[in-house]
């Protein structure tokens, strides 16, 4: 498989990642600002369907991208602020799209018509969640009501620990990505107060959180991941 991340994730972090497959390091410059310039869910939307590709994503990475044909061509690039740096940023899975849906590419958008679309106000989304066994793990308020007014299981964890570098702190879809039966970390469970129980009620889902290395949550962006047997 591939896997789509900030290269400037911890080296232990990548060398971990390889022994699953191929990285692709991402980086960019003078499109967005520092944080998120190396940021996959900036440039990339993962969805069920395919890999949607804002037209400014590196094109090493879009070439790649299209030897599995699993690519589709956003709409609009990826700009420097907000609310033009997040429109790919939404959380796409089976049944649910998750996002500020008037800042959503309209690629995702027409994706997305077959499944129930969720309104918040959080643009970074995908940033803000990930999914895995059911369990839609969180660190927005405002996503986390939003979810369970629909009758989704979530967990909360307190952005306030995770690394972002450049800000305050980041958030904990950027840190993760979920495959098969696991949850990737970019991150241990033993550096954030919610770890035990996170590990707890994603084991009684059939699910085994990966820690990629032994340090605090670092938020990259989340980890796109291209199961070339999938496509």
């Amino acid at each position: 498989m591939w896997m789509i991340i900030d290269a400037r994730m911890p080296r232990e972090a990548i060398t971990r990642l390889e022994t699953l497959g191929e990285v692709m390091p991402l980086s960019t410059r003078d499109i967005t600002y520092p944080s998120i310039s190396g940021h996959p869910d900036i440039f990339f939307c993962q969805t069920p369907d395919g890999i949607i590709a804002a037209p400014n994503a590196p094109a090493h990475i879009i070439r790649k991208l299209e030897e599995s044909a699993c690519l589709l061509q956003g709409e609009k690039p990826a700009g420097s602020q907000y609310p033009a740096s997040c429109i790919y940023n939404a959380f796409v899975n089976a049944s649910h799209m998750v996002h500020k849906l008037d800042y959503t590419d309209k690629t995702i958008m027409d994706t997305a018509a077959n499944k129930k679309l969720l309104d918040v106000k959080q643009g970074y989304s995908r940033c803000n969640l990930v999914e895995a066994g059911g369990l839609y793990i969180t660190s927005d308020k405002g996503i986390q009501d939003t979810l369970e007014a629909f009758g989704l299981e979530t967990m909360f964890v307190n952005p306030r620990q995770i690394i972002l570098p450049y800000q305050s702190h980041g958030f904990i879809g950027g840190c993760a990505a979920s495959y098969k039966d696991l949850l990737l970390m970019t991150g241990s469970c033993s550096h954030f107060s919610e770890g035990v129980a996170l590990r707890a009620a994603l084991a009684d889902r059939g699910v085994t959180i990966y820690e990629l290395y032994e340090g605090p949550l670092w938020d990259g962006g989340s980890i796109i991941v291209v199961d070339q047997e999938e496509q």
